[in-house]
């Protein structure tokens, strides 16, 4: 009976394991838009926003790369989705992140 409790932990703990399904940055850039948002949706921490000439983007974190949601005010719908890793794109949005202040006395 011993032998059966432990497979059973085994199995469940292998179950848990493979439900985790953590997204990386080819298998984002391969979704097709819509379900580019439903992950950002889904997956996504919201960073910022920043206006653009025509609408706005807003910036996400997922996993280990950053996600840029760009919304045209005129149309009223998403223009691109696109994703990066580097953190030298994140220029723009420096000034626009709101880090709480530190009293450190």
């Amino acid at each position: 009976m011993k032998g059966l409790h432990l497979r059973v932990i085994h199995i469940t703990i292998w179950n848990d394991l493979c439900s985790e399904h953590h997204m990386e940055l080819y298998e984002f850039v391969s979704l097709p838009l819509n379900d580019r948002a439903t992950t950002v949706w889904n997956q996504g921490v919201y960073l910022c926003t920043r206006r653009t000439e025509q609408g706005y983007v807003n910036l996400y974190g997922i996993e280990s790369f950053y996600v840029e949601v760009s919304h045209h005010s005129e149309y009223n719908e998403i223009d691109d989705i696109r994703c990066f890793q580097s953190v030298s794109i994140l220029d723009p949005y420096l000034d626009l992140i709101e880090f709480p202040s530190l009293d450190l006395e």
